[in-house]
């Protein structure tokens, strides 16, 4: 009745701590035979051995293959959702300072990982397509200002701090590439804040205003008329109708040049209004919710969800 067991604990204060089993030969034959007792109900022990030994490999993989599955179904159902962690050790300081978890908690793993990333191309939404191209042509222009800055006004721009003014005026990036890489992630917020506030999660995931809802609003208007546009195809024409077509043809590139200037203030509104926001709470921000999105990685095999680190 009494073994010499290993004890096993991952914490040095923990109060739990479980066997942890060397494997040996004796203890497979005893773990084997138990586990025929149980299944038979009433079947004599060397009956069991007896039938398992003729076939022991067999029994036990189909066992643990068996065991495997059940488990791997669990903890897809349990993962599939970002819930509370089960540890305070799963908390690492950025998170405790974030709280990224708390505010995505009970959220569908492929909703939150579908919700910021931009559309490749404009197959997958043509609206939102427009919209991008419309914040890589309104962040350029902001950037081309930047070497005419004058130096108060660049010292201004670089402050993050209230009362205060920055001694290091706001400069051109010295790596060109890192543009891009801040002009995707502003695409991203642009269209996690479109798909949140047409309901992509069912729920409210910051606070809108009435100036950013007016101006994506009046941007959406005029990215679906870009589309519209950009969709109609000419009319084939023959004879005399032909020169009528040619002269058509600048007119509506003309219609697409004025309907891109429209949307470019819309954007530009819409920007300023996310900046302009006054907030009560942190996650009243739309830039707050999306930076806790896309600090998530979500693990396509089985649907469970991470967090970037914070470098």
């Amino acid at each position: 009745m009494y073994r010499k067991v290993m004890l096993q604990c991952f914490f040095a204060k923990a109060t739990d701590y479980w066997i942890v089993q060397r494997e040996t030969p004796h203890a497979r034959e005893q773990l084997v035979s138990g586990g025929t007792n149980d299944s038979l109900g009433g079947s004599s022990s060397a009956d069991s051995v007896s039938r398992l030994r003729s076939r022991p490999s067999q029994s036990v993989a189909h066992a643990l293959t068996a065991s495997l599955k059940n488990a791997m179904k669990e903890d897809e159902g349990r993962y599939r959702q970002l819930g509370e962690p089960n540890h305070v050790s799963e908390i690492s300081p950025w998170l405790r300072k974030s709280t990224f978890h708390q505010h995505l908690a009970g959220l569908d793993s492929e909703l939150i990982a579908t919700s910021h990333p931009p559309p490749k191309s404009d197959e997958d939404d043509q609206r939102l397509y427009e919209l991008i191209w419309s914040v890589e042509r309104v962040l350029q222009k902001a950037y081309e200002l930047v070497p005419n800055l004058l130096h108060v006004d660049a010292r201004v721009l670089n402050t993050f701090q209230a009362g205060t003014t920055s001694q290091d005026p706001f400069q051109l990036l010295q790596n060109k590439s890192s543009f891009q890489n801040y002009l995707a992630v502003f695409q991203s917020l642009l269209c996690y804040y479109v798909r949140v506030f047409e309901g992509h999660f069912g729920k409210e995931m910051f606070v809108t205003t009435d100036s950013q809802v007016n101006a994506l609003t009046l941007a959406l208007g005029v990215s679906e008329k870009l589309v519209e546009l950009r969709s109609t195809e000419p009319e084939e024409v023959t004879g005399d109708a032909e020169e009528e077509d040619t002269r058509s043809e600048p007119e509506s590139q003309e219609q697409i040049d004025q309907l891109e200037l429209e949307l470019d203030h819309h954007v530009f509104n819409f920007c300023v209004a996310l900046i302009q926001h006054k907030l009560k709470r942190a996650y009243d921000s739309a830039v707050m919710s999306f930076l806790a999105a896309r600090s998530t990685l979500v693990s396509r095999e089985d649907k469970t969800i991470t967090f970037r680190p914070e470098a």
